[in-house]
């Protein structure tokens, strides 16, 4: 199979480049893999010259493969490698290191074939090597989510926790859940093992997300987010839920973090039994017990209830429509403070002109209205506020 071929490049050449320019970052290729030895054996008898460096991979390109990589000129492993790193990621990447920030071929033809851009190259595919051969390693993800589910469910029904059919697909992730009914809500565990990209293939790891769905409260959170954000379109999300990282906390291990996943890196084999160890005391002494607390508004405001309102370990943003109507819904008597900290804090987090700072001073407004006119009505019906804290006569 042809891995690269030089006269791709220099038939594109816009000025007057010599042809072997559009071979540098291949023969940049070659050589380390003739060093790395993850060559064909052919090249054996370069490696003292390369190494030397009284010559260079784009000459041996030119001089043995007529300008063009094919895997017959790699070994088995150097083949799989390219096959699988080489098309999608190697001149990006050499783009990357090099600095050449035009993409045309004739600035990537353009660096220098010298020893210092070898050391650069052969830096940066030891790196994506290294991460392959870790990843070729690894289980596929479907076999690391049967491992988490043997060594976690036996923790989930402990709690009360019952597997349930996922309703969840995805092209990268696979996804086991466990759910505990009541009278008006809903709490959720969802375990999912996904894969992501890594400079030299393919990373895996492991997510839980632990929610809550309070029936009434989150029709209140619906109702008021379409008041104030009308394009708004699913009542589905949860009220509430346990944030990654309040359930991190004590781990010490390798994580991910990237703009599709966030969750626990499995960087080998001799990870996943110590991450499903730590992750199964973590869930059965602090996480589902604090999820098991959440049936109501009231429990929920109990939750968040903490000075600052980032102390609880149910937060995770002040922009959180549940959090001030929770406090509402309990009638908790720091509704008040509660407020006034998302209100000072609301500015501080989103630009002026962002859509979420005027929703969330609309519904802090009818939040106070609310509670002045009911705080009212109480005082005519001869119960203030304080008094309702207290037997009446």
């Amino acid at each position: 199979m042809n891995i690269d071929d030089a006269e791709t490049w220099f038939l594109h050449f816009a000025t007057d480049l010599p042809n072997e320019a559009g071979g540098t970052h291949i023969g940049m290729f070659l050589s380390w893999a003739i060093r790395r030895g993850l060559a064909a054996s052919a090249f054996a008898d370069c490696l003292p010259a390369l190494e030397s460096g009284t010559t260079t991979g784009r000459y041996v390109l030119f001089e043995r493969c007529d300008g063009k990589l094919m895997t017959r000129d790699l070994s088995e492993e150097g083949g799989a490698f390219a096959s699988a790193w080489y098309a999608d990621r190697y001149v990006a990447k050499y783009r990357e290191a090099l600095a050449l920030h035009d993409d045309t071929p004739d600035a990537l033809a353009a660096a220098e074939d010298s020893p210092g851009n070898q050391r650069i190259v052969d830096g940066f595919l030891d790196a994506a090597h290294g991460e392959w051969k870790i990843a070729a390693t690894l289980p596929s993800r479907q076999q690391l989510l049967a491992r988490a589910t043997a060594a976690l469910t036996t923790v989930m029904e402990a709690a009360g926790f019952t597997p349930s059919a996922s309703t969840q697909w995805s092209a990268d992730a696979e996804t086991a859940e466990y759910v505990r009914r009541g009278d008006g809500f809903l709490q959720l565990v969802r375990l999912r093992s996904f894969d992501y990209p890594l400079p030299g293939g393919r990373g895996l790891g492991i997510d839980l997300a632990l929610e809550t769905n309070l029936k009434s409260l989150g029709a209140l959170v619906y109702t008021e987010g379409r008041t104030d954000l009308p394009h708004m379109t699913s009542a589905a999300a949860p009220t509430a839920f346990v944030p990654l990282a309040t359930l991190a906390k004590g781990w010490t291990g390798p994580r991910v973090d990237t703009n599709r996943w966030q969750g626990f890196r499995v960087a080998g084999e001799g990870d996943i039994e110590p991450l499903l160890g730590w992750l199964g005391r973590r869930l059965a002494d602090f996480a589902l017990p604090l999820l098991r607390r959440i049936e109501d508004a009231a429990s929920l405001a109990a939750a968040f209830d903490a000075v600052p309102l980032s102390r609880s370990p149910m937060f995770s943003s002040y922009l959180q429509y549940s959090l001030p109507l929770a406090f509402e819904q309990a009638r908790h008597p720091r509704l008040d403070e509660v407020l006034a900290e998302i209100e000072r804090n609301v500015p501080t987090l989103l630009d002026a002109g962002h859509p979420l700072r005027p929703a969330m001073k609309a519904m802090i407004a009818r939040l106070r209205a609310r509670e002045t006119a009911r705080r009212a009505a109480e005082v005519k019906a001869g119960r203030g506020f304080l008094r309702r804290w207290f037997d009446r006569d």
